[in-house]
């Protein structure tokens, strides 16, 4: 029993990120409380550290992947010397090291899992507005691009919703297809 008091706060940690994996991985298929979780937790959060990272013009992602690097350094160096300082009980001290390691790199995950990982069992943005994509035929898309590029008055039947926002580029085999069947 000593052992596992020894290690007592490793454990808890450990136990604690488990749990919440546990609990993530559980409820994700529970779409109506992902939704409430992203709603109310992630995305405000996000927001916050946007305005927070916005106030300066340094890439706080790059200054964090840096820090995680020297940390991860860092930690695997003084690790090895307290092993190699640790006569008589380097097991132990393998031990600690492993797990401390292992708290760490899933505390990253699980905080990846809760941060970006809920919004894939959201609802998407076509559920949360009520469009639905539509069947389009080639010909339809075809002739409707070359309207827009010749300037033609747009109408949007049977064209996608971003035909009439974004003027495209006809590719030459468009081109081709358009003059065959008597458009410019």
């Amino acid at each position: 029993m000593s052992f596992w008091k020894k290690y007592r706060k490793l454990h808890i940690w450990l136990a604690v990120d488990l749990a919440v994996l546990g609990l993530y991985l559980a409820l994700r298929q529970n779409r109506q409380m992902m939704n409430s979780f992203a709603d109310h937790v992630t995305t405000p959060l996000k927001a916050a550290l946007g305005r927070l990272c916005a106030l300066t013009s340094l890439s706080i992602m790059e200054i964090l992947y840096a820090l995680a690097a020297v940390g991860a350094v860092a930690y695997t160096v003084w690790s090895v010397i307290a092993v190699v300082k640790a006569r008589g009980h380097r097991g132990r001290r393998v031990y600690s090291a492993l797990l401390g390691a292992a708290d760490g790199i899933l505390t990253v995950y699980v905080l990846f899992c809760l941060m970006w990982g809920v919004n894939y069992w959201t609802d998407s943005f076509q559920d949360r507005a009520g469009i639905t994509a539509q069947p389009v035929s080639v010909e339809v898309g075809l002739a409707g691009k070359g309207k827009i590029e010749a300037g033609e008055p747009q109408h949007t039947e049977g064209l996608g919703a971003s035909e009439g926002l974004h003027p495209p580029r006809l590719q030459p085999q468009e081109r081709e297809f358009l003059s065959r069947n008597g458009n410019p």
